[in-house]
């Protein structure tokens, strides 16, 4: 069932983290979300020329919630709701696994059909180890299987939200830093995380100013040759940037020695010297970005004051943020139109 809304520039929101997500449609015209706004619908979908919002319903049981949506080698939207993954298009919605057994699933992510390694239309999720309680790890089930198994990775303590490129490349923000990695699959052992950090990007001073600090954002998109997350500010706006994918995949396999390590050093310095600073607001969260006959596209959500929230379009071809839809708290619920 789809119900048309009107633009609408003042609803009720809950802007929460779970909440941040988002995922382009392949023409980069549409862009799929959870709703910002109190209302029965479990997905937004957002016009970007016109500002239009159509409302989606999944047909799920009533006390389940969308937490996080991914988009299909197909174009069909696959959601996480309570302990079970969907799938939605327009012949309607159809479950494809339970997510029982990962404490605390989110951040669903899908690996593409051109992954190799056969690591191929994986549906990856973050969740709590069941060994280490402190720890959140990636999950991951490949196509067909009836269960999560655990990824292995060392030395990544928070793993955060992820994204893949059309070749498998993986990004990832994880304890301050962003990572690069791929995933692949030994027979009998489960799926494997390689990866190394490519660029920490905290910021942190000990100033009688006290200008503050930034820490990396649970929030990153990919596109094209650019990696996009965004920066949390103390005393200060967040910070939207990009960064240049390196060249080559980094070598994973360990620094054992001095050359080794001095290499990786100038990845990262020639990683970092790439950054651009594309806007400053306040708690921005970055959902979703393509890249559309060579302009980039960032959709993004701002704050700009504490009961307001800001649906926001970066392109490259303006390079600046234009507002898609403003809405504010504590507003009745606005009807959808016939």
């Amino acid at each position: 069932m789809k119900t048309k809304l009107t633009i609408l520039l003042v609803l009720c929101v809950s802007m929460t983290s779970q909440a941040a997500v988002a995922v382009f449609s392949p023409d980069g015209k549409f862009v799929t979300l959870l709703p910002l706004a109190k209302t029965t619908a479990d997905l937004w979908k957002v016009d970007l020329k016109t500002k239009g919002i159509e409302n989606i319903q999944l047909g799920l049981p009533k006390d389940l919630n969308v937490t996080s949506l991914a988009l299909g080698a197909e174009g069909e939207t696959i959601v996480l709701a309570g302990e079970a993954i969907y799938a939605h298009d327009a012949k309607g919605t159809k479950k494809l696994c339970d997510s029982i057994g990962v404490k605390d699933a989110h951040d669903l992510t899908i690996s593409p059909p051109k992954a190799t390694n056969g690591m191929a239309d994986w549906i990856i999720i973050s969740g709590i180890d069941k060994e280490y309680p402190d720890r959140h790890i990636f999950y991951g089930r490949k196509p067909g299987g009836k269960s999560f198994s655990p990824v292995f990775g060392r030395r990544i303590d928070q793993a955060g939200k992820g994204a893949f490129t059309t070749d498998g490349q993986f990004f990832f923000q994880a304890d301050n830093t962003i990572w690069e990695g791929s995933f692949s699959c030994i027979a009998d052992e489960g799926p494997i995380l390689n990866s190394v950090g490519i660029a920490p990007l905290a910021y942190c001073d000990s100033s009688i100013s006290n200008t503050g600090r930034y820490s990396v954002s649970n929030t990153i998109a990919v596109a094209g040759n650019y990696v996009y997350t965004a920066l949390s500010g103390r005393h200060g706006d967040d910070i939207l940037l990009r960064m240049t994918m390196p060249a080559k995949a980094p070598d994973n396999n360990g620094t054992d020695s001095g050359e080794a390590l001095e290499a990786h050093y100038k990845m990262q310095a020639k990683v970092l010297s790439s950054v651009k600073v594309l806007e400053r607001d306040t708690h921005i969260l970055v959902l979703a970005a393509i890249v559309v006959k060579g302009e980039e596209r960032v959709f993004y959500l701002v704050r700009p004051h504490y009961d307001r929230v800001r649906m926001m379009l970066w392109t490259s071809s303006t390079e600046e943020g234009e507002i898609i839809g403003e809405y504010k708290e504590e507003e009745e619920e606005t009807k959808p139109t016939k």
